[in-house]
């Protein structure tokens, strides 16, 4: 209806054309007027202790049913929260209200890959992480673990070499890569077809060296 609401003690005004109504029986996202911070309604109802996604922005709802700020210890761990309610960090909530764990997501705000940790949020330096990956079989797949590095921001700047018989592979979020990578300083061509890592090949002026 092209409302955007703000909310107050049980009422809905927009705060585009003043249009007034009451909370009865609305669902949807609103801002809250005393804060301008975000809430929740189901029904008429604030949601209350809860995760929400808005787009590409991570929220909870306090006890009040407002958005926090600052630091908070929400279950077993502690997050961080803008001054306008929004996880200062990655990010992603199930359909449960929970944050997603263990798994593998494109940060929006940087494109890069991140591993979302058992707290939800992007794990940071060298970590050891267990993938289901492609083998040197066609469609055969196993768990391995692999050791990854990311930044401090938890974006990955290095993906994992693994030694399968006698083929070195590089793997990115578990997937077998191809083509040319530049890692630790040196360049790697990967077989476009099988994968494997190939050496002393020229690309653009460099040449890859085998330390796989």
């Amino acid at each position: 209806n092209g409302h955007v609401f703000s909310y107050n003690d049980g009422w809905l005004t927009c705060t585009v054309c003043g249009y007034k109504k009451t909370v009865d029986g609305y669902t949807g996202v609103a801002t809250d007027e005393a804060t301008d911070r975000y809430v929740n309604i189901v029904d008429g109802q604030l949601e209350t202790n809860k995760w929400i996604q808005i787009g590409n922005d991570i929220c909870y709802l306090g006890a009040d049913g407002v958005a926090v700020t600052g630091e908070n210890n929400i279950g077993e761990y502690t997050y961080s929260f803008d001054e306008y309610g929004m996880l200062t960090k990655h990010a992603s909530v199930l359909e449960d209200g929970t944050l997603a764990t263990h798994i593998w997501q494109t940060n929006p705000k940087t494109d890069k890959m991140v591993y979302l940790g058992d707290d939800g949020l992007p794990v940071t330096g060298t970590q050891k992480i267990t993938d289901e990956v492609e083998t040197n079989k066609e469609g055969v797949t196993e768990s391995v673990t692999l050791t990854y590095v990311f930044d401090d921001n938890g974006d990955l700047v290095k993906g994992a070499f693994h030694k399968q018989g006698s083929y070195t592979y590089y793997y990115i979020a578990g997937i077998k890569q191809r083509g040319w990578h530049y890692v630790d300083g040196y360049w790697y061509y990967m077989d476009r077809k099988t994968g494997y890592g190939m050496a002393s090949l020229e690309h653009d002026g460099k040449t890859s060296v085998d330390k796989v």
